[in-house]
């Protein structure tokens, strides 16, 4: 019977630890909100100081003000991500009787893996010679992707304390997936006045937010089984602004710095959930209907800054960058968010739903009340050295470095892990027409899990360990001749 009451509260609280553990694939290139293209990511994301192509406006919007040319951008980004979970989790249950724990564990290491592909930038670019430079371009750019899937195949055991097992296992197998995303369709502006030294941006934003991730939980052992199916799915859409300037020191360094801004906007949150538990020993099969919870409440998105330096080693077609930015996921939050529970009737024949709300949850992880999100800095250093090819052609080589901050460390009460990450790009400029560029970006991270604090527990979780690689394809095409 105590083996029963345990299930039942496992399956209850089983989408809460997989949403959970499956969070780490998803931070990635999202924590500290990236611009994008080949260039700037292949010098491993330091281009605040330096922006000087179509792709500044998701970087430094004053960099824009360098184009003199109208013309056209894309960008094809490939993202792959995979992420390594082994744990063993021990909760501890009031049974002085029989001195009993139970444990979870993984069958074997889990894996997951994520791939995302496709176009993630497009604009096009207008310069107007006034009195002032200024250029003005209208853009697309995907700003963060959820897409994934993942299965896991754990068991639950029981055994002494001293480490005898006394009963056979239960398995727990789980399907976790994931669609949606947040874009940006951005109008920007800059401007440079006469002289030349000092650039700005600005740039108007409208973020379109959405993403549905579906849970399946399936429990089996000799004498109990039990299902929980959960749908959770959000939409949100909102106007940002990002702006920042550019100064030239002198002919050998350029300063920069970017604001990101903030907002809040409606989001509409949907959660269904239907779950059922059998027990051929007690001759009972309890099966709940599908309940829904939904709420239309506030989203409030992180606002976010960078400093960035440039220096031209003289003599040399060399230029290396570093940048400083940090992002305010401390404070990005939804007000409330709705969730369908269920608990046994008090003659223990059916489940009744109940509706709850989590308040000021954390974004993009819905982490309250369980988890503390963090603000995201990041660190960036990269060069890139121009080889000549003829007349008219450059190859571009380039290569960078990063640390940068994640946005929680799951159930861990300590501060969010930081990744590393290198990157190497090169470049082909044909003439003064077209411009093709590649990037490989590599990061590496892992993370410590703790205990959810609604379970006694006397071990820790395992290590999570994730990777990703990146391929960035950019084409920029100007028109015109140059001046």
């Amino acid at each position: 019977m105590r083996r029963a009451i345990v299930l039942i509260v496992l399956s209850l609280c089983g989408p809460l630890l997989h949403a959970q553990q499956d969070v780490a694939i998803a931070k990635q290139g999202f924590a500290t909100l990236l611009g994008v293209g080949a260039r700037a990511n292949a010098m491993g994301g330091a281009f605040i100081a330096i922006a000087d192509d179509p792709t500044a406006a998701s970087w430094n919007p004053a960099g824009l003000a360098h184009i003199s040319r109208p013309g056209a951008a894309a960008v094809w980004d490939e993202f792959r991500g995979e992420q390594t979970t082994g744990f063993r989790f021990v909760t501890a249950v009031d049974d002085p009787a029989r001195s009993t724990v139970y444990t979870l564990e993984s069958l074997t290491p889990e894996r997951a893996e994520t791939r995302i592909a496709g176009p993630n930038f497009i604009s096009i670019v207008q310069p107007i010679d006034l009195r002032w430079h200024f250029v003005a371009q209208a853009s697309y750019r995907g700003i963060g992707r959820f897409p994934s899937s993942k299965t896991e195949n754990d068991v639950l055991l029981t055994q002494n304390i001293d480490g005898r097992i006394t009963e056979e296992r239960a398995h727990d197998l789980t399907d976790i997936t994931s669609t949606g995303g947040i874009d940006a369709y951005t109008l920007s502006l800059a401007v440079e006045p006469a002289g030349r030294k000092f650039r700005a941006g600005l740039s108007l934003n409208l973020v379109d937010g959405s993403a549905t991730t579906r849970f399946y939980t399936a429990q089996t052992s000799t004498t109990t089984s039990s299902w929980d199916a959960s749908t959770f799915d959000y939409t949100f859409r909102m106007v940002t602004v990002d702006a920042g300037v550019q100064y030239d020191v002198d002919e050998l360094v350029t300063i920069g710095a970017v604001y990101h801004g903030g907002g809040a906007a409606r989001a509409d949150i949907t959660n269904e959930r239907q779950i059922a538990f059998a027990s051929p020993t007690l001759q009972r099969t309890i099966t709940s209907p599908l309940a829904r919870a939904t709420a239309s409440t506030k989203l409030h998105w992180p606002h976010a800054f960078g400093f960035g330096v440039a220096y031209r080693v003289p003599g040399l077609p060399l230029v290396v960058s570093g940048d400083y930015s940090l992002t305010s996921w401390s404070g990005a939050s939804v007000d409330a968010v709705p969730r369908v529970d269920f608990a046994l009737s008090p003659d223990g024949t059916r489940y009744v739903p109940t509706i709850s709300t989590a308040r000021d949850a954390g974004y993009p992880y819905f982490t309250a009340p369980y988890g503390t999100q963090h603000d995201a800095a990041s660190i960036r250093a990269g060069a890139e050295y121009i080889l000549r090819a003829g007349e008219r052609s450059t190859v571009p080589l380039r290569a960078g470095y990063f640390v940068e901050d994640q946005i929680l460390n799951s159930w861990a009460g300590a501060g969010a892990p930081k990744y590393r990450g290198i990157t190497c790009g090169v470049g082909l400029t044909l003439g003064n027409h077209v411009q093709f560029d590649l990037a490989g970006v590599f990061t590496s991270g892992k993370e410590q899990y703790s205990p959810p604090p609604f379970l006694r527990s006397a071990e820790t979780f395992g290590r999570v360990d994730v990777s990703t690689r990146r391929i960035i394809l950019s084409t920029i095409i100007q028109l015109g001749q140059r001046h």
